[in-house]
């Protein structure tokens, strides 16, 4: 029988990279099956303090150990951030995981598509005229038509629109 299990690569690294202002400052390096993408830890420290093979701060004070438990602390939730979208079925990318991680306590932010149209069509209800708001209202309708019958739901996250969904939304409801 032939195994279906992904074979996904992952790595999380630390890097300090060096400002126009001089000031150093910490980097969490997310890789995933090839690809990177960079998260600001805001943790500044001195160069002579870090160890580069490590990726980690030299322990010689309290202050550098707190860095590094702020480091391993943040290793932590993009490995979670990592393994919970392992459960989806799409492929993950490591601009992926750095939003999952950096919308993590963000909820609100996690705005839909039917939201959106509701809070443009509130906003323009006094800017523009009846005849086109109407206009407005069809649309919202068809494209909820649309993405009930697509997906078989009332509503998609943003963050969940793809190019393909875009335009065959275009198609079906212009």
């Amino acid at each position: 029988m032939i195994s279906m299990e992904r074979k996904d690569s992952f790595g999380v690294h630390f890097v300090l990279r060096r400002m126009k202002s001089g000031k150093n400052y910490i980097y969490a390096r997310v890789v995933v099956n090839e690809t990177i993408s960079e998260v600001g830890a805001k943790q500044e420290i001195a160069a002579n303090s870090w160890n580069y093979d490590r990726g980690c701060a030299k322990p010689k004070t309290n202050e550098l150990k707190r860095i590094n438990s702020y480091l391993e602390e943040m290793r932590g939730k993009l490995v979670r951030h990592y393994q919970q979208l392992r459960l989806g079925d799409e492929t993950i990318s490591a601009d992926m995981v750095k939003q999952a991680f950096l919308n993590y306590d963000k909820p609100e932010e996690q705005h839909s598509l039917m939201w959106l149209n509701d809070h443009h069509n509130k906003i323009m209800k006094s800017v523009l005229a009846q005849g086109t708001m109407k206009n407005y209202y069809t649309t919202r309708s068809y494209l909820q038509l649309f993405i009930k019958k697509q997906y078989s739901t009332n509503d998609i996250l943003l963050r969940k629109l793809t190019f393909e969904f875009i335009i065959l939304a275009a198609i079906i409801v212009l």
